[in-house]
C-alpha cells in the first residue's frame, strides 16, 4: 500500500482510502455529507452558485456526490466524474491529516474482498499499536 504524498487530480474519476483512526465523529459525518457541507462553506465564503455550480475545490453542484463506503478502520471514497476535489476539501476545510489519506488510483481494480483485507490490515496495525502502548506502561 502506498502512502499518499500529494493530492490526486484527475479530470474524470478519482478515488482514495482514508484511515478513520484520527477522525472525529463530526469529520466522518461531514465526509458522508460532503456536498451539503461544501455548499454551506462556499456560501459562507461568499461564493455564489453559477450556471454550472460552485467554483470551490473545483466546479461542483449538488449532484456531484462521491460514493462513500465506510468500514471499521477505513473510508473508501470514489467518484466517476471528479468535480468536487474531495481530498483537498477534507484536508483544508475539515482538518483531516493528509497522512491519513492513502492513494488508490483505480478503485474498480479492488474487489470488496481486497477492500476488506485493507480494512482488516489497518485494524490489526491499530490494535497492535494499542497493545504495544499498554505493554510499555
Amino acid at each position: 500500500m502506498k502512502i499518499r504524498n500529494g493530492f490526486i487530480s484527475n479530470s474524470s474519476s478519482s478515488s482514495f482510502i482514508l484511515k478513520k483512526k484520527n477522525l472525529t465523529k463530526e469529520q466522518i459525518h461531514k465526509i458522508h455529507n460532503h456536498i451539503e457541507i461544501a455548499e454551506q462553506i462556499a456560501i459562507e465564503k461568499g461564493i455564489e452558485k453559477g450556471h454550472y455550480g460552485y467554483e470551490f475545490y473545483g466546479l461542483f453542484d449538488t449532484y456531484d456526490k462521491w460514493e462513500i463506503k465506510e468500514l471499521e478502520s477505513i473510508i473508501c471514497c470514489y467518484v466517476s466524474m471528479n468535480n468536487l476535489e474531495l481530498d483537498s476539501f477534507i484536508v483544508n476545510e475539515l482538518g483531516v491529516n493528509i497522512d491519513d489519506i492513502f492513494e488508490k488510483s483505480e478503485y474498480d481494480d479492488y474487489s470488496d474482498g481486497e477492500i476488506e483485507r485493507i480494512d482488516n490490515q489497518i485494524t490489526l496495525e491499530d490494535t497492535q499499536t494499542k497493545i504495544n502502548r499498554i505493554k510499555s506502561k
